[in-house]
């Protein structure tokens, strides 16, 4: 059975740059005398040199530091499709589900694992006596809907099923009756006392049920 877990991230991405100012010192010598009228030599000197050390400084700062850019904010939005916001378990009703199968129907819990609807089923079902467990598990929209063709490449022995949705399948391995209805993926498993013939005409039954009430 395929599992799907949906969550959601947001994660941002920041550049920046950033600079350093090593500054040279004047090798030259200093002059601390200085004829009248005239400007002492190194103060000049001094001046030109943190006007060459700023300039130097104010360029590294603007080559380096990064623009504002859209392209390095990465944003993963959440998954969306047909099936999410829909309450699995409001699908069908237990007793929907025990119209198709017998026995006594829980009301349908979500299941954590798969994010679909699961229905207990006890007593004796249309196919036998409940020894141990039965369930009926619903899943809508939380998965791409694989064709009849491209899943048969990996598993050959899968049925091909008519008459329900726009196209579907059946998994006998593992009880499983995938269907393509409103773009998405109708997946229908069955845990249930009896042959394995039996339980697939009975889910296959009860998909049509449950693409009745998806519209």
């Amino acid at each position: 059975m395929r599992r799907i877990v949906a969550m959601s991230f947001l994660a941002v991405l920041i550049a920046s740059g950033c600079s350093s100012d090593k500054r040279s010192s004047d090798t030259s010598p200093s002059d601390t005398s200085s004829a009248p009228g005239s400007t002492a030599g190194a103060n000049t000197n001094d001046d030109t040199n943190d006007t060459i050390n700023a300039s130097t400084n104010s360029n590294t700062v603007a080559t380096t530091a990064a623009p504002a850019d859209s392209g390095s904010v990465t944003i993963a939005t959440a998954p969306s499709g047909p099936g999410l916001g829909i309450n699995p378990c409001g699908i069908v009703t237990a007793a929907d589900v025990a119209a198709v199968f017998g026995g006594t129907v829980a009301d349908g819990a979500v299941d954590a694992d798969n994010g679909g609807c699961s229905y207990d089923i006890t007593g004796t079902t249309n196919t036998g006596p409940v020894e141990i467990v039965a369930n009926i598990n619903i899943s809508y929209g939380q998965s791409d809907y694989i064709s009849t063709a491209e899943e048969q490449k990996v598993f050959p022995d899968i049925v091909p099923i008519d008459g329900v949705g726009d196209e579907a399948w059946y998994f006998d391995a593992a009880h499983q009756l995938h269907v393509s209805v409103n773009g998405t993926e109708l997946l229908i498993s069955g845990l249930l006392p009896g042959d394995a013939a039996a339980t697939q005409a009975e889910v296959v039954a009860f998909g049509k049920v449950v693409v009745g009430k998806l519209g």
